[in-house]
């Protein structure tokens, strides 16, 4: 039992191991929230599948009872029938086409909807990563920090316990390492957060041992090919097609009926002999709207409206993305250049680290310069690790705004 028990740990510990950034993209396909747009695509699917059938005839089973109220004496007053209708419509204003053709981009929609959806997820995981990376990293620099404290709280517990130096200098050192044990803690439950989202997103565990990934730059595009937008365009020629639904052109149908038929309330029982039980009757049908009130004029007009509405909003749409697209690749420039200064800062602050820590193990300086010396190091370490991330992040925000798929940023650099 004990060597199964082991067997399935090491097996988790295998996949765990590795699951990375490229894993926890890939698995975005078992997202529910990715399954549900599927199944609306599923849908408008089966929609279009089911307008093309309009074009095929129809049979039905049919039943019922006529009754005459004036007739012939040899004319039954009363016929129950029973049999089957066969219906075709030879045309009907073009109705069936428009349906067909907006069935069929509402269908289209549906899937650049289903694709916008798996990339906004995957920018959602890529977000929550890299915040687990920095929050990662940022648990190695307080935890340095920390044993830099530790060390110097033995060597001023020794020098205090020799009434070498004065307790104060002591206390500072540890209410120093108390306020990064704080830290310490909040940079952990900020870690925490992002794996359990990492988990939701994904239904994944995120391997704390491998090392981080970075992102491929997406090309500079001119043009912007946003699935969100592509799926308004489309939706816009769906309700254009609706528009055509509306109409006062005729609907001409052929109508075959085959009928077992029964008689009753004769008035001339010989005459009835000449009726018979079977009948087959052929019809061509012609309707016309004539007056409806202006219904049909109203629907067109609100289809009409419904497209100028949706192609306002798309014309905002692109406006607002290119708007974004430029703010982005200035964030990405911006981002390069707070890591340049970053780097400098922290080169500057480990060398005046280093300096001040000997200065301060011979007492050339106060407790309250070498802590300053301490922090300073600490923040710009992090600073580094965060720019680092950032950069990263904004790749990707640059390659959804384009419209780029995300998952093409993950690979061998």
């Amino acid at each position: 039992m004990k060597f199964f028990l082991a067997l399935i740990v090491l097996s988790l510990q295998q996949v765990y191991a590795d699951v990375g950034l490229k894993e926890l993209l890939s698995a975005i396909g078992t997202n529910e929230s990715y399954q549900s747009q599927l199944t609306y695509q599923d849908k408008a699917k089966k929609e279009h599948e089911s307008s093309q059938k309009t074009y095929l005839p129809t049979v039905d089973m049919i039943a019922g009872r006529d009754s005459k109220f004036e007739r012939a004496s040899y004319e039954p007053k009363n016929s129950d029938y029973v049999g089957l209708r066969t219906s075709y419509i030879l045309f009907d204003g073009f109705k069936r086409e428009g349906k067909i053709s907006s069935q069929k981009s509402a269908y289209d929609a549906q899937t650049y909807k289903s694709e916008f959806t798996k990339q906004q997820l995957m920018l959602d995981v890529i977000r929550e990563y890299y915040t687990l990376q920095s929050a990662k990293s940022g648990i190695s620099v307080l935890n340095y920090k920390i044993k830099e404290l530790n060390e110097n709280i033995k060597n001023i517990t020794v020098l205090v316990t020799n009434d070498l130096t004065t307790k104060d200098k002591l206390q500072a050192i540890v209410a120093s390492q108390k306020e990064a044990e704080y830290d310490l803690e909040s940079m952990k439950l900020q870690l925490e957060s992002s794996r359990l989202k990492l988990l939701q997103l994904t239904g994944l565990a995120i391997s704390m041992d491998q090392d981080q990934e970075y992102l491929n730059e997406a090309s500079k595009e001119k043009s912007i090919a946003r699935a969100d937008i592509e799926a308004d365009k489309h939706t816009v020629k769906s309700l254009e097609y609706s528009v055509s639904q509306y109409t006062y052109m005729p609907t001409i149908s052929l109508q075959y009926d085959l009928k077992n038929n029964a008689y009753s309330s004769y008035d001339d029982m010989a005459g009835s002999q000449t009726l018979s039980k079977h009948s087959n009757d052929l019809s061509l049908q012609f309707s016309f709207p004539l007056f409806d009130f202006g219904k049909i004029s109203k629907d067109q007009e609100a289809a009409r409206l419904g497209v100028l509405a949706l192609s306002q909003e798309i014309a905002y749409k692109e406006k607002t993305v290119k708007t974004e697209k430029e703010i982005s690749e200035r964030s990405l420039e911006a981002a390069r250049t707070k890591l340049n200064a970053a780097n400098a800062a922290f080169e500057a602050t480990s060398m005046a680290y280093e300096y001040a820590k000997k200065r301060f193990s011979t007492n050339l300086i106060s407790h309250t310069e070498y802590l300053s010396e301490l922090t300073k190091k600490e923040e710009a370490s992090y600073r580094c690790i965060a720019a680092k991330n950032e950069i990263e992040l904004k790749k990707a925000e640059y390659a959804f705004t384009v419209g780029t798929d995300l998952m093409t940023l993950v690979g061998a650099l």
